[in-house]
């Protein structure tokens, strides 16, 4: 408040009555009580004609009977002197452009309310008043819309009580209503180059001079539908920021400014093209060795791009980690581990650079993961048939595996030896990886070992274990028994007759023979027997 205002104090326990109340001033640290309030049971207390002695805190306390009730404090600051008025403009610009709505406001800072408002304007150095006197209802003065006319200097005052009337030092501001409006310029970051698939660009809008509190939209192929800006670094929107290019980012590209509760544009920005230029594929593969290797191994990685791989150099990742190249080695598009290791498991990439142009590079290649087992592998030998005996002239496979899905394998054959290499004829696997014995001979039985080998320098597995065949020469005879066993048959009886190679069941095939038929399976029935059958009957065996 201002020195010789007049002010009112009130003190109240809402919702109740029969109050007595009680009002005191703490002033420097010390607390004076108060006389003289007014209002039922001194619920006001009145402070005519303040001065600066008046500041201070003030405080009330409520009684009623042994009921107590204490107020927060009210901080009361007395001004000497007049306070100034100032005025403020909405949109918040020294220049406003015809058609915008200018809102200008005249603020007491400092002080409370209950002021009147009078504006006046400056027209050709003689101050005319725009209302007809001072009211409260006229803190604000609207321009809607500002033509070039407006311009000019525009004065407001406050006011507030009547005796005595405090008013405030007025406040100026000089208003400059443009008829042009103004045309954002539009950049690009960067600047100048080409620009390919994964690169950041940010587009920049600016409406030049001292023009604020613009909000940017952008634009894309057509001056109609708004782009949706997902760039957070400008609140206003002036920047666009396209993070990782794509070819579907190419395209011309305006922007244009707004501002205001009601909304006025710019004009739009001169266009600005942008072309994506599809950056370089590089492809990752594997020259030699497998992606599955154990200890020891060697495997080389080949890096080339797509387009032609003249004119670039390579930097080499693992897990996302740039390896070291040996710099002596042409352009690094090759990448060797002589003798792997348990540290060399990961996922491999890589990426061309251009060398005449260090910051033109390839996308990242595709990657290969190479798993590198600390234990080298021992084959599995199998034998087909099987199970049973093997007799001369029988046809027998041995097969070879290493397991684990592991690939690229050469098998090698021993016998009895693990000395000497068996020559392998089996030509129905180029690996290798079957020993077959066409026609089995005594000569064939002993002792079998495989193992397999990769690589151009080449890395063995263990030896499998082995496997031993025995080649029987003398072939079993069929034993043929008839049930019922006892001696005498009659018409009407179920006979049997059954067929087998004794303590060898695998693989055999039958033949029963009569004096005039021949049926096949190891056994043979008559249902119903009648005199015909009686006869002398055989059977035999073969496989294979």
């Amino acid at each position: 408040v201002f020195v010789g205002e007049t002010v009112t104090l009130n003190c109240e326990v809402r919702g109740s009555v029969d109050w007595k109340y009680y009002w005191a001033l703490e002033k420097q640290g010390r607390m004076v009580t108060l006389r003289s309030s007014s209002g039922t049971y001194g619920s006001q207390y009145i402070l005519r004609a303040v001065s600066m002695f008046d500041s201070g805190q003030y405080w009330c306390q409520a009684e009623r009977g042994t009921d107590q009730s204490d107020s927060g404090f009210l901080t009361l600051t007395v001004i000497e002197g007049q306070t100034p008025a100032v005025v403020t403009i909405d949109p918040p610009d020294s220049v406003v452009f015809s058609g915008e709505r200018v809102t200008l406001s005249c603020v007491v800072k400092a002080a409370s309310g209950g002021w009147r408002y009078s504006w006046a304007r400056n027209t050709k150095g003689r101050l005319e008043s725009l209302f007809r006197s001072s009211a409260e209802d006229q803190k604000n003065y609207t321009l809607s819309p500002a033509t070039v006319s407006d311009s000019g200097q525009y004065w407001c005052q406050a006011e507030r009580g009547n005796k005595p009337i405090i008013q405030t030092h007025p406040g100026f501001l000089i208003l400059s209503v443009s008829g042009t409006w103004p045309r954002p310029i539009l950049t690009q970051n960067p600047s100048s180059g080409e620009i390919y698939t994964g690169d950041r660009v940010t587009l920049s809008c600016g409406v030049g001079g001292d023009s604020v509190d613009w909000k940017y939209l952008w634009y894309k192929d057509i001056q109609e539908a708004a782009l949706l800006n997902t760039d957070s670094s400008r609140t206003d929107g002036s920047s666009y920021t396209i993070s990782s290019a794509a070819l579907s980012h190419s395209g011309e590209y305006w922007c244009r400014a707004r501002r205001g509760s009601v909304v006025y544009y710019t004009d739009h920005s001169d266009s600005l093209q942008i072309e994506i230029i599809a950056r370089p594929q590089a492809a990752l593969t594997l020259e030699s060795g497998w992606t599955e290797i154990f200890t020891t191994e060697s495997v080389t990685l080949r890096c080339e791009i797509e387009m032609g791989s003249a004119g670039w150099s390579y930097k080499w990742y693992r897990n996302g980690q740039e390896l070291p190249v040996d710099s002596s080695r042409r352009n690094g598009d090759t990448y060797t581990i002589l003798s792997a290791a348990q540290l060399h498991n990961g996922e491999y990439t890589c990426r061309g650079e251009s060398d005449h142009n260090k910051l033109f590079y390839s996308n990242i290649s595709n990657p290969v993961k190479l798993k590198v087992s600390g234990k080298w592998p021992k084959p599995a030998l199998t034998v087909f048939p099987t199970r049973g005996q093997i007799y001369t002239g029988d046809r027998v496979t041995l097969s070879c595996g290493v397991g684990g899905g592991s690939v690229g394998w050469k098998y090698l054959w021993y016998k009895d030896t693990q000395g000497e290499v068996l020559l392998n004829t089996d030509s129905s696997k180029t690996d290798g990886s079957s020993y077959t014995i066409s026609s089995a001979a005594l000569s064939h039985s002993g002792e079998y070992w495989c193992r397999a080998r990769r690589g151009s320098v080449f890395y063995y597995t263990d030896r499998s274990d082995s496997l031993k065949l025995e080649i029987i020469g003398i072939w079993p005879k069929p034993v043929l028994t008839v049930f019922p066993t006892r001696g005498q048959i009659y018409t009407g009886d179920r006979v049997t007759l059954n067929c087998g190679v004794g303590g060898d069941f695998v693989g055999w095939k039958y033949l029963c023979d009569t004096d005039s038929s021949r049926t096949n399976g190891s056994s043979y029935a008559i249902i119903y027997a009648a005199l015909s059958h009686s006869g002398e009957y055989w059977c035999r065996a073969r496989r294979g």
